[in-house]
């Protein structure tokens, strides 16, 4: 009884914090996009949802008079069209009942592949606001001109440098953004998740983006991190949370969820050796998780996490993208890069603290620096290029080649 009390206790404490910080414009997160209404609060952004279609996701603050029915997304074709999508509220639960915005998300469908589409967000938008994004490409083949892909994470409470890598980010056309996770510091730090968004803002508006829950969404209340994780990122039938896998153009790429998903040692294992034993010979494997499970950073790899070497390695997976340290690191183990890109922003770690030294043979570079991944598909050859925000120079950088050319 004791327990139940406890728990009712910190649920209504949770409650009466939301309010009061959206009741004082906290959760606002005004925008900062000229010519943007007042009424919209976080995004326009984009996800990638079931089936690799396309979502648009925005909060209209309280108040607002931008309903159901006068909240919609118009896109433009290349050809002159247009459509307009309808938003739909998205429902709340016991713990996001206290925001008062409200989230919408509009799917948008019969798009065609590689093609670029321009949106706006009527009546929030004007005329003269036009977002771009380029469809996804379908299942094995590319897209004219290449696909461009980035990777990033550990962005939290470090504002400042998280801009900069953003607005580093931003000089590059993106096809798909991959966070690693710890985007926030504490879950039930409800101001973090739209300053995430702010700051991102013009970065997600033309790319979807796919996040791999950090221990920071899980930390401080982990029944808000699930809440907030599907009301920001859960998209076309996907909660936001837990494993998932999909193709990407010839790109197989799995996101592991180490604490809302399936724990490797109770049926994780067997689910990640299922999926990645029946890619198509002629994809790249990239695997996305927050704990890198091989590092010599800040972080010791915990036992659940090493579990997941063996598989990884015997079924060739290309890439391994993680964070967790607050640094670079690259490994190669036979044909498997090991990458942690937890440079994102938050303050940042000593490389090399926790060197092993059985793994020493395999390590490519380990460098303390803000940063993220640049990966390119053109033809057959997918290039990586790291990018050091600080310096503005490539601190590193590899190539990768298919069994056979794409089809596009």
């Amino acid at each position: 009884m004791h327990k139940v009390w406890t728990l009712v206790v910190a649920a209504a404490a949770v409650a009466v914090l939301v309010v009061l910080l959206d009741s004082t414009g906290v959760l606002a997160d005004k925008p900062n996009v000229a010519g943007q209404a007042d009424t919209v609060g976080v995004g326009p952004y984009l996800l990638l949802g079931e089936g690799n279609s396309i979502h648009v996701r925005w909060t209209v603050k309280a108040g607002a008079t931008a309903g159901p029915t006068k909240a919609g997304v118009v896109v433009l074709e290349e050809k002159g069209g247009n459509r307009t999508f309808q938003g739909k509220p998205l429902a709340k639960d016991s713990l996001t009942e206290g925001l008062s915005a409200v989230a919408y998300d509009a799917e948008l469908g019969r798009l065609e592949p590689c093609a670029t589409y321009g949106y706006r967000l009527e009546p929030m938008e004007g005329a003269d606001v036009l977002h771009k994004f380029r469809a996804p490409p379908p299942a094995g083949s590319g897209c004219p001109g290449g696909l461009k892909i980035g990777a990033y994470g550990d962005n939290r409470t470090g504002h400042k440098d998280h801009e900069a890598v953003v607005d580093r980010m931003l000089k590059s056309r993106w096809d798909l953004l991959l966070n690693v996770g710890d985007i926030v510091d504490f879950a039930d730090h409800l101001e973090e998740w739209p300053k995430f968004f702010a700051i991102e803002r013009a970065l997600l508006a033309s790319a979807p983006i796919v996040m791999s829950p950090g221990n920071h969404e899980f930390w401080g209340n982990a029944r808000m991190g699930l809440a907030l994780l599907k009301r920001y990122f859960g998209a076309g039938g996907l909660s936001g949370s837990g494993d998932r896998s999909f193709d990407f153009g010839p790109l197989h790429i799995v996101v592991l969820d180490l604490y809302f998903g399936l724990p490797p040692a109770e049926g994780g294992i067997e689910w990640l050796r299922k999926d990645l034993g029946a890619v198509p010979a002629d994809r790249f494997k990239i695997v996305v998780l927050h704990e890198p499970p091989l590092t010599f950073g800040h972080h010791k790899p915990r036992a659940p996490v090493r579990l997941l070497r063996p598989v990884l390695e015997d079924l060739a997976v290309d890439v391994v993208l993680a964070g967790h340290s607050h640094n670079y690191e690259h490994f190669k183990v036979g044909p498997t890069h090991y990458v942690t890109v937890g440079g994102g922003g938050a303050p940042l770690h000593s490389a090399l603290v926790n060197p092993v030294e059985k793994d020493q043979q395999f390590l490519v570079k380990a460098v303390s620096t803000h940063h993220f991944l640049e990966m390119e598909l053109k033809g057959s050859t997918l290039s990586f290029k790291v990018i050091d925000t600080a310096k503005d120079v490539v601190l590193d950088e590899w190539k990768l080649q298919r069994q056979r050319p794409a089809n596009k």
